[in-house]
């Protein structure tokens, strides 16, 4: 519970957000004991925020009302429907002056840690289906699964707080690892599967990741090699779990009975329980903190959006390690009652097939994966037709794209978002938006999310009329704690609070919100975001190079691909596969440039700064790049 008290001489106002139960009531009752009763005449309860006042909650507010005298007025304004109804129901709205928020505006905010949405799950449809993949798993599974994978961890010596690294491709062993981190009360380190050892050991150095639990990484050959380098010498990391797809937990199912009761770690709704490393400008990854509020939320929002019921089947292509898979489709469906279809592999056959076979009604994506599935040559409209719904997120796509691609769906409704790991999804357009809105502008903010777009020379808030561009800047319920262990000058907040996105755009006279470019110099690679500066940083340990520019160059089909720019050292050759072969252990491979280009001198102004636009411009001409 968050509460704030204003007094202004003789009237008092108490803002409370959150839940008033036997957990938090003594908050209120010291806060409220130490008012100055004698001088204030009215007392005033701002309630917008409450979602749910218990029996406790209400005794305390009758005292409260004691304590006022009958004389004085106690008033409860913005009062959720709920809450009017418990007051009603205690028979306390005679000596409680009430007034409610109206319908259209009640609170859609959920209290909610990740093992109490389990838990919810549990007590209220717990043989109901959610995960479907090599069979299908209940919420019991789950729930049974995620207890015997508790217990696994803690012997291991994971406890609250740990930091725990979650790493492989999608799978049901992946969400049940999830909810049994969650179960210990430990942080969810989620981390990309087709990074490297090294890569993963400078993750593991960053958010201080003692534990790696280790699913399914088809980029890795001799997994036990894999392992014992995470957890060599030089890495933080001192166990290696496996829960890979080859573990079968439900031939553990009989552990579970003596397992019940245990692991009831206390997890407020709002404290740090995830990390998503994003990307940072510096050569250096970022740890986004995040909770099950900001999570829950985001994926409530979305799912309402987006029209989810329990009918809807949702074709997971979308991977759990990035806050759109995470939140707009994993924990929208839970949230929504909807299940999750998880394909075996990510062939584009094997997508088209399971769609077709299940009826997938939601297939949230990446404008370049729904181009591979309509390039396929297994595609047919028919085989899509139960698609109902896809959010197209990630990175850009042209309005011929999204033109294309409602003909091959033609029973589909088109959805835009924008969203960042710092601040999950922010803007959506509408369900039954034209494909012009989805194609040119980034949607409309969700539902209590603030957006504001700055002049970059002076701060000034742009009109919002489409006449003006500048930095978009973000607000919300679902923006993140911070960046665990970062610089204060390299938090993207600014004083005023508000998310600093680096992303350039204008908000037209409809409340729509269009991208136009990025201050920052990220690759963002078929909706992976790709560092310049760590590509340039490898490229650079080989001894031929002098120096090296890694920038982006455009694409199709990926929106923008890695291009590097070289100089040799005086004497030296260079050969482009032997390149990429010293490449591929320092690398993931969707991060080794797509074309390199040889260089005597790069463009220059005459300050000797690098022309970083005629240098692209060069690059764009040289390699036959284009859009």
């Amino acid at each position: 519970m968050i509460l704030h008290v204003q007094q202004h001489e003789s009237q008092c106002i108490i803002t409370i957000e959150g839940r008033i139960d036997p957990h938090t009531c003594p908050i209120l009752h010291e806060k409220t004991q130490t008012l100055d009763y004698d001088a204030i005449q009215e007392l005033i309860f701002d309630f917008r925020d409450v979602v749910y006042v218990s029996a406790a909650g209400l005794r305390e507010l009758l005292v409260i009302r004691k304590r006022m005298g009958p004389e004085k007025m106690v008033k409860i304004i913005h009062a959720s429907e709920a809450v009017y109804q418990a007051v009603r129901s205690a028979g306390l709205d005679h000596l409680l002056d009430m007034t409610r928020l109206p319908q259209t505006e009640q609170p859609r905010h959920r209290y909610q840690s990740f093992h109490e949405l389990l838990q919810e799950k549990m007590d209220r449809c717990p043989n109901a289906t959610f995960l479907v993949a090599d069979r299908r798993y209940t919420w019991r599974d789950i729930e049974q699964t995620a207890q015997i994978i508790a217990k696994d961890l803690q012997r291991l010596g994971v406890y609250k707080g740990s930091h725990v690294a979650l790493c492989g491709a999608n799978s049901p062993n992946w969400i049940m690892t999830f909810f049994a981190i969650q179960k210990l009360g430990a942080v969810a380190m989620l981390i990309n599967y087709d990074l490297k050892a090294k890569e993963i050991i400078q993750l593991a150095q960053i958010g201080d990741i003692t534990h790696f639990c280790m699913g399914d990484m088809p980029a890795v050959g001799q997994r036990e090699a894999f392992a014992d380098e995470l957890a060599g010498p030089d890495s933080r990391i001192r166990w290696v779990y496996d829960m890979s797809s080859q573990v079968d937990f439900s031939k553990r199912y009989g552990e579970y009975e003596s397992l019940v009761g245990q692991f009831q770690e206390k997890v407020e709704a709002d404290d740090a329980s995830v990390v998503i490393f994003s990307s940072g400008t510096t050569g250096k990854p970022k740890g986004v903190l995040l909770s099950a509020y900001n999570v829950l939320n985001a994926a409530a929002a979305t799912a309402e959006n987006t029209r989810l019921t329990a009918r809807d089947r949702n074709c997971q292509i979308l991977p759990l390690f990035h806050i759109f898979g995470f939140t707009g489709c994993l924990f929208a469906c839970a949230i929504a009652g909807a299940e999750i279809h998880i394909p075996k592999n990510m062939r584009t056959e094997t997508i088209l097939s399971l769609i077709q076979r299940e009826q997938c009604t939601v297939l949230h994506s990446v404008p370049t994966m729904m181009l591979a599935l309509v390039h396929s040559k297994e595609f047919t409209s028919e085989k899509v037709a139960s698609v109902r719904c896809s959010l197209l997120g990630g990175a850009a796509a042209t309005e011929a794209q999204v033109v294309m691609l409602q003909k091959h769906f033609p029973n589909n409704h088109f959805m835009a978002a924008y969203g960042l790991t710092e601040l999950a999804i922010a803007t959506e357009s509408d369900y039954e938006d034209t494909l012009e809105h989805v194609a040119t502008t980034i949607g409309k903010p969700l539902a209590n999310i603030q957006v504001s777009v700055r002049d970059m020379t002076t701060g000034r808030e742009c009109k919002r009329d489409g006449s003006e561009t500048g930095e978009i800047l973000l607000k919300g319920f679902n923006m993140m704690v911070c960046y665990y262990k970062l610089e204060l000058d390299r938090q993207d907040f600014n004083d005023e609070g508000w998310l600093c996105t680096g992303d350039l755009g204008y908000i037209d006279q409809e409340g729509y919100i269009h991208l136009v470019g990025r201050k920052k110099e990220i690759i963002i690679r078929g909706g992976e975001n790709i560092i310049p500066n760590e590509i340039a940083s490898a490229i650079s340990e080989h001894e031929a190079i002098a120096d090296v520019k890694v920038l982006g160059l455009p694409d199709a089909f990926y929106g923008e691909i890695v291009g590097a720019a070289i100089l040799l050292k005086n004497g030296a050759a260079f050969e482009e596969e032997e390149m990429r072969a010293f490449l591929e252990p320092r690398l993931a491979k969707y991060k080794i440039p797509a074309h390199f280009v040889v260089y005597d001198a790069f463009p220059s102004f005459s300050t000797g700064k690098i022309n970083m636009l005629e240098l692209k411009k060069d690059m764009i001409e040289k390699t036959g790049a284009k859009a």
